[in-house]
């Protein structure tokens, strides 16, 4: 008995060994030859490529739009400083003045963040981020400041 599952073990391994040892052709992979492989790695970098800049577009707009929304700041403050008495309006006029240079200061930089790219495109966006980040301190000021009196 003992002998007859040796024997029935030694065939049941002798059957998983050579069926793992099945003919080559149908474990080997599709080759990819190297132009395939050039052509595959040139789509992947144009795919990030095109995120990147569409990243970088979207990023442009949005500090288009908010140097727009203080334009109209400024308009209305300008119209608040219309009826003030003579000493408050040419104090605000004053910081008006200052807050349209600080604008102007952020609308060159998003011009210079245009034309640049790469390790250039992300130093000139934190310029502009400066700029903006200046233009709305002195914004959040000169409303605090006027809109009490």
């Amino acid at each position: 008995m003992r002998k007859n599952t040796m024997i029935v073990m030694c065939i049941g391994l002798s059957l998983s060994v050579l069926a793992a040892c099945g003919p080559d052709e149908e474990r080997t992979e599709p080759k990819v030859t190297a132009e395939e492989a050039k052509e595959e790695t040139k789509e992947a970098l144009e795919a990030v490529s095109a995120y990147t800049e569409e990243q970088m577009e979207a990023q442009q707009e949005k500090l288009k739009e908010k140097l727009q929304e203080y334009d109209q700041k400024l308009e209305a403050l300008e119209a608040k400083a219309r009826s003030m008495k003579a000493e408050s309006k040419a104090q605000l006029n004053e910081t008006l003045e200052d807050l349209r240079e600080k604008q102007e200061t952020a609308r060159e930089k998003l011009d210079q963040l245009q034309s640049q790219g790469g390790k250039a495109w992300k130093d000139a966006k934190s310029g502009v981020e400066a700029a903006m980040k200046d233009l709305k301190e002195a914004y959040d000021q000169a409303v605090s400041r006027f809109t009490s009196e």
